[in-house]
């Protein structure tokens, strides 16, 4: 018999490590952080590294970004070091495989 899949929920456009620690005691899998600055819910990599540092254990930090540089994309995740990166524009496959990060 198969083992029915898990639903994982994230929770996206986070801004503050409050609302990032209610969400994980809400049973959120993840939280996502937009790295995009065209986006209203944009988050500086400074801010976004010590939410990232006041998550659980077992809570991802996912980066997300659209149709950013390449540079850019490696900055935050050298700073925020998050667990995944989520790309949300017309990137190639090999443009989100360069970062060798899930």
């Amino acid at each position: 018999m198969t083992e029915p899949l898990r639903l994982r929920i994230k929770c996206c456009g986070i801004t503050r490590a409050d609302d990032a620690l209610r969400a994980a005691a809400l049973g959120a899998d993840a939280i996502g952080l937009v790295f995009t600055r065209r986006s209203p819910r944009f988050i500086e990599p400074a801010l976004a590294a010590t939410i990232r540092a006041a998550l659980p254990p077992f809570v991802a930090a996912v980066a997300l970004f659209m149709d950013d540089e390449p540079g850019w994309v490696r900055e935050v995740t050298d700073v925020v070091q998050p667990d995944l990166l989520q790309f949300h524009g017309v990137e190639t496959a090999e443009f989100c495989a360069a970062f060798d990060r899930r």
